[in-house]
């Protein structure tokens, strides 16, 4: 009976650390999810996870350093967001792919989308106000062609004769 109880107590041990194991993450599976929202500061602007286009980059070495430090050290169990403050922090925002969502950077969020909404809106009552407009009436001639050449009233028959016939004599002139 004690043996039995021996070997069921090793089991729930052996059960309870490879449980443990098997949640902690190791820093090769954290990694991409840090670097994933970093970018390079050299001057290429290149997510932390690809290769940096500059050839010899010593930004991004120090970079991928601090991101195995947060990630092995005292940071490791904080939040993704502390973690992004600290390289906030170090670097300047300029290392975020994204920019923070408060502050100034709420602003950099919101102003694309309002930007385009004036501009609809200021295209929606531009043409509202020209189509509104009355179109000028056209110039009257001393020789009095222009009258000759606009529309008859509704119903005035022989003024649309007079109109159907002046149209035949220029166009036979061409």
């Amino acid at each position: 009976m004690r043996g039995r109880r021996a070997a069921g107590w090793a089991a729930g041990l052996a059960i309870v650390l490879s449980a443990a194991t098997l949640r902690a993450e190791t820093v090769a599976q954290r990694y991409p999810a840090l670097a994933s929202k970093l970018q390079c500061t050299c001057g290429c602007a290149t997510p932390m996870p690809q290769e940096c286009e500059t050839m010899k980059c010593s930004t991004r070495k120090a970079i991928d350093a601090d991101i195995v430090w947060v990630e092995t050290g005292p940071m490791r169990n904080d939040r993704m967001a502390v973690k992004l403050q600290y390289f906030e922090q170090k670097y300047g925002s300029r290392i975020l792919m994204a920019p923070p969502t408060s502050g100034f950077g709420m602003v950099v969020w919101i102003m694309p989308w309002v930007a385009a909404g004036l501009g609809l809106w200021l295209v929606f009552f531009s043409i509202r106000y020209w189509r509104k407009r009355a179109l000028p009436a056209p110039a009257a001639t001393s020789t009095g062609e222009a009258s000759a050449a606009a529309a008859p009233p509704a119903g005035d028959e022989a003024a649309l004769e007079q109109v159907r016939a002046e149209m035949d004599r220029e166009l036979r002139g061409f």
